[in-house]
């Protein structure tokens, strides 16, 4: 289910439910691979080869280029009234599901969220060096009204 930012509908009901399939199609992917490895009983040397090499400050090993210091960025995501409205339509629906999300540094956005996630993944990574088929950005939403709090 492939779909870019301009394709998905406003119709708020129409919305909420392509993108709770989307992320219930990520979550189901992630289940099977999961499923694949119980069967083989893949031993840890084969399992720990997937996870990526770290450096002394325990970042990925391998890259160069980025600059981690803290930083702020005024009017870093410039919306209308109405991008502004959907985005946080679309906020409030994920942060509901309480969960984490992937996006690989070779997947199109299919939502207004993925589609910021790439903005900052890509402002991030401007002229570095990295390996694109191990890389990817980690984006969740959290929707909180003034003087709100979740328990």
């Amino acid at each position: 289910m492939k779909r870019r930012l301009e394709a998905l509908p406003t119709d708020e009901a129409e919305r909420r439910r392509l993108l709770l399939a989307m992320l219930a199609e990520d979550s189901d992917e992630e289940s099977e691979e999961g499923e694949e490895g119980e069967e083989g009983e893949e031993d840890e040397d084969e399992e720990s080869e997937a996870l990526p090499v770290l450096d002394a400050k325990g970042r990925v090993a391998g890259y160069a280029g980025i600059d981690h210091s803290v930083r702020s960025f005024a009017n870093a995501l410039p919306l209308d009234a109405e991008q502004r409205a959907a985005l946080i339509r679309d906020c409030r629906v994920v942060f509901a599901l309480n969960s984490s999300n992937w996006l690989a540094a070779s997947a199109e956005p299919r939502c207004s969220l993925e589609a910021v996630a790439r903005a900052v993944f890509e402002r991030h990574t401007r002229g570095a060096t990295y390996d694109a088929t191990r890389s990817g950005c980690e984006w969740w939403a959290q929707a909180r009204t003034r003087g709100s709090h979740r328990p």
